[in-house]
């Protein structure tokens, strides 16, 4: 364990991918096991607050789930982890301004942190814009050439892009990784 400014520094894993149905992603892409983004989080109270948050959203209650995470943004303000569960949120209830301003938020605090990067590719590609979603999912790749979520989402941008033989590698990678 290492302190950072009487903050606790954790490394968060996920193990399974219970809360992003909006993200587009494929039920088996998540690599199991795979740290997701680090917290610096200075109080107990919001970690509580993150981890309610975590909590009501398994419950369904996303609304709640995103008062949880703003007061854990009150509380700690430079921490990119409730920012980015707060975009997955926001994303869910079909808010892609505010998820796209927390998910630019977290890439501020945390610039190589993969799940944003995926995310915001996704809502480029919701919005249309293929060329800032394949860029997103490319640095994604580049920050961890094992993160299937994003070969899998670039593939589906190469396709829409009309670049089948591209697509066909992204999608012979993703397999690989997570067959």
């Amino acid at each position: 364990m290492r302190f950072i400014t009487k903050a606790v520094l954790i490394t968060v894993t996920c193990f399974s991918t219970t809360f992003s149905p909006a993200s587009g992603q494929s039920p088996n892409s998540a690599r199991q096991g795979s740290p997701m983004y680090r917290l610096a989080i200075p109080t107990s109270k919001a970690r509580e607050a993150l981890e309610r948050g975590m909590v009501l959203a398994q419950k369904g209650d996303i609304d709640a789930a995103i008062r949880a995470w703003s007061e854990a943004i009150r509380l700690a303000p430079n921490d990119p982890a409730a920012y980015l569960e707060r975009a997955t949120a926001y994303a869910v209830n079909g808010d892609s301004t505010r998820s796209m301003s927390d998910l630019n938020e977290v890439l501020r605090l945390d610039p190589l942190n993969v799940r944003a990067l995926n995310n915001r590719g996704m809502q480029h590609r919701q919005n249309g814009d293929l060329d800032s979603a394949f860029a997103d999912f490319t640095s994604a790749i580049s920050a961890d050439r094992e993160y299937t979520r994003a070969y899998y989402n670039r593939a589906s941008v190469l396709m829409a892009k009309g670049n089948a033989d591209a697509a066909i590698r992204d999608y012979d990678e993703a397999l690989r990784l997570d067959p």
